[in-house]
């Protein structure tokens, strides 16, 4: 009798993921793996460019996937030696998610997926987008530049490597 109540139970769980994997994946699986953001990239500071403030010594991104979206976590260290990081988890569809970092809460972040390889970003301060960033990822997935403009810092060009 043990013996069927267990294959009972593995079959209600294999039924549904066979089932899931047959019509084309699980939901989210599928975006991971396919996401071109996903992943560890590091400051390339040489190939970086600030307009108005100094380039870091040296960032780190982590990128995982989340639902319909990412979890993005960032540390930095700043051209004065500070120590700074970052993290939330957003959606591609606009939507507000509060980012969380070495400061407390900070402007809260929206994104929004323009392609396949390119992301855009609004930084909020109330109802005003105080900041924006245009993430791109390059044709054979190796570099990430993303492009910010603000009211205070210019316009910064910071240019990434995919670890390996």
């Amino acid at each position: 009798m043990r013996f069927y109540v267990r294959w009972a139970l593995l079959a209600a769980v294999v039924a549904p993921l066979a089932i899931a994997l047959s019509m084309g994946g699980l939901p989210g699986v599928a975006l991971a793996a396919s996401d071109p953001f996903v992943g560890t990239w590091v400051l390339d500071p040489q190939r970086s460019r600030y307009e108005l403030a100094e380039v870091p010594r040296h960032m780190v991104i982590v990128m995982s996937p989340a639902g319909e979206g990412i979890h993005y976590r960032s540390q930095t260290t700043l051209s004065d030696g500070r120590l700074v990081s970052s993290e939330y988890t957003a959606g591609y569809e606009g939507g507000l998610a509060i980012v969380v970092g070495t400061a407390g809460i900070m402007a809260p972040v929206s994104l929004r997926r323009v392609d396949d390889r390119t992301v855009d970003c609004s930084y909020m301060k109330g109802i005003r987008v105080v900041a924006t960033s245009r993430r791109f990822i390059s044709a054979n997935g190796s570099t990430m530049t993303i492009t910010t403009v603000d009211g205070t810092t210019g316009m910064n060009v910071a240019v990434f490597n995919r670890r390996q």
